[in-house]
């Protein structure tokens, strides 16, 4: 093979005899010796022999898959690249070998950083309201009793519910650093177990989608194509966490610094724009944008790397049955109740 690395044309079609016994079929992996045609007889594949026979165009000038030795970098490129789905998969071609475990590890990267977007406010908030909750403990107690001392009536109906005047008081204000502390605390911060299943709903995403791609493919000419490069197509198609969590961080930032100004001040439109019930329609307007792009670069990826037929009704179909799945998955929590 390396007697023929730069000599070999693009449409340059080698003797039976002179094709290298050990080449395959970057697709299924059907052994092309002997084969005049670039086309493989296994899958239907139609390839370059010098993407095949050419060991420099093997190595992506900047792909994640490829550059371990500057991971910032490739991945940055990579996210970038991504975004000009046609130029992206023009220029990547199966014979360039996948590498599963650094495909697990991009998403694995973008997933961390929207995780720690959704949970981090909900975490930070949780936190300073637990440390209040401690620091106020003896005088919230203290103002209960007096309460419950300035009515007998009062009182008597909360021995009748609570058994006792004490049990009433570690109910409403359980000592800190105990199993009902905590869970008074996520009472407080209203914490729904549905919302935080629907906020973190795109990180399995990616993975139905090629369940549902594999389902497909089983039943199809192209069944015998390698995992690998579905996990490649989806992988980089559906990177739609990253931007998630830029638009989650960013605008967790600026409804903070504008709760804290309006203290001071009058709220300004910025305020009122990331308001609550605002920002929420921004991350639904925001995931539905990015199921789009990530749906359009998805059939780029089908029609230009795998060259499938009729890729627009393979991921259509495809994202349906992901759709069917996730809807089953977020009603779990709503069966736990």
């Amino acid at each position: 093979m390396s007697a023929l690395s730069g000599q070999v044309r693009r449409d340059a079609l080698p003797d039976a005899a002179n094709t290298p016994p050990d080449v395959e079929c970057p697709l299924c992996g059907y052994n092309l010796h002997g084969l005049g045609e670039p086309r493989c007889p296994e899958c239907g594949y139609r390839f370059d022999w010098a993407d095949l026979l050419d060991p420099t165009r093997r190595r992506h000038p900047y792909l994640f898959e490829h550059h371990p030795e500057r991971n910032v970098g490739s991945f940055i490129r990579t996210l970038g690249g991504a975004l000009r789905p046609r130029t992206f998969w023009r220029g990547l071609h199966p014979a360039q070998p996948s590498r599963p475990r650094r495909l697990a590890a991009y998403w694995a990267v973008s997933a961390v950083a929207y995780t720690l977007a959704v949970i981090g406010p909900v975490a930070y908030d949780t936190i300073e309201l637990a440390r209040w909750n401690a620091r106020t403990y003896a005088t919230d107690r203290a103002k209960t009793l007096s309460w419950v001392n300035a009515s007998a009536e009062y009182r008597a109906r909360i021995v009748a519910q609570f058994g006792s005047v004490e049990a009433y008081l570690n109910a409403r204000h359980p000592k800190p650093m105990t199993a009902a502390w905590l869970a008074n605390i996520v009472r407080t911060q209203r914490l729904d177990l549905g919302a935080v299943a629907a906020a973190l709903s795109p990180l399995p995403w990616p993975w139905l989608v090629l369940l549902a791609l594999l389902v497909f493919q089983v039943s199809m000419a192209k069944a015998r194509i390698r995992t690998a490069h579905v996990l490649r197509c989806v992988v980089y198609s559906i990177d739609l966490t990253c931007w998630l969590a830029l638009v989650v961080g960013v605008g967790s930032v600026v409804h903070r610094v504008n709760l804290a100004f309006a203290v001071v001040g009058p709220r300004t439109w910025i305020a009122r724009v990331f308001s609550d019930r605002n920002f929420v329609w921004i991350v639904v307007a925001t995931i539905v944008l990015c199921l789009l792009a990530s749906t359009y670069r998805l059939t780029v990826a089908y029609r230009h790397y795998l060259k499938f037929p009729r890729p627009v009704a393979t991921v259509l179909l495809a994202h349906g049955v992901a759709l069917l799945a996730l809807v089953n998955l977020l009603a779990v929590p709503m069966w736990l109740r």
